[in-house]
């Protein structure tokens, strides 16, 4: 999906930039688990996608998947830099720094939070799944429930899911 946008706005001669949470797993220098919050800040890498600007952003707390797109100052500023925003992911929650900063925003979005980690929540390590029930599956859903109420146009990848979004919001 993110890489159609890139085409797009590339053969319309727009110029963009691309941010996005960059999972533990894959940079765990970038994010601040809770048992490293004394020890160092979030981190971001700068890279290249579609032959344009991209930054990889960690997250406090990564464990706790509501977390993954808070508003930091990494968020902030390149939020402050740009004109428009649009956030291309499976669920509305890489929307979450737009909400926060209540900017007017586009989000396209394949499903709903809860199907879109149905798989994903399966393969957690039982320590994962407790943390998931007591804290991040409330978080999440009170926070996709703001984002969907917040004024951002949400345009769903089907009509299954914004019947769904639309169930959601409520």
């Amino acid at each position: 999906m993110a890489g159609f946008i890139a085409d797009v706005l590339k053969e319309r001669g727009i110029d963009s930039s691309f941010a996005y949470y960059q999972p533990y797993s894959l940079s765990a220098e970038l994010s601040v688990p809770v048992h490293r919050l004394a020890a160092r800040d979030i981190g971001r890498k700068h890279s290249r996608f579609r032959d344009s600007p991209a930054h990889a952003l960690g997250a406090w707390f990564p464990e706790l998947e509501c977390t993954h797109y808070w508003l930091t100052k990494y968020w902030r500023a390149l939020i402050d830099q740009h004109d428009v925003h649009l956030s291309v992911s499976g669920n509305c929650l890489a929307a979450t720094p737009y909400a926060m900063n209540a900017v007017p925003f586009w989000s396209w979005v394949a499903t709903d939070w809860a199907e879109d980690r149905v798989q994903r929540a399966g393969e957690f390590s039982w320590y994962r799944k407790i943390l998931d029930r007591l804290i991040t599956t409330r978080c999440a859903g009170r926070l996709e429930k703001k984002i969907l109420a917040s004024g951002g146009t949400i345009v769903a990848l089907s009509e299954h899911t914004k019947k769904a979004n639309i169930r959601r919001r409520c």
